[in-house]
């Protein structure tokens, strides 16, 4: 049971985190940079093949200016915003 739950986080977190990007117009490249981390893992993060550690999540919460909350949200949850 848990693992359905991180499965159906994982794609949410994939969505919100590519959704955010593009949203505030950050290339993939330019993102990683600014996490300090490689596009390749970026790209992990992004395709939730990767869990996305809290000080990342932090990072991408500060570039971004929303909560780390509305980054993990589930994707009918950032819809009804």
């Amino acid at each position: 049971m848990e693992e359905k739950s991180w499965e159906r986080g994982k794609q949410a977190m994939r969505i919100r985190i590519k959704e955010l990007r593009i949203e505030h117009g950050y290339r993939e490249q330019e993102l990683a940079r600014l996490l300090s981390i490689s596009v390749r893992t970026l790209r992990r993060y992004q395709s939730g093949q990767t869990r996305l550690p809290g000080d990342t999540l932090m990072k991408l919460s500060a570039i971004f200016g929303v909560p780390p909350e509305e980054i993990l949200m589930e994707e009918d949850d950032a819809n009804d915003r």
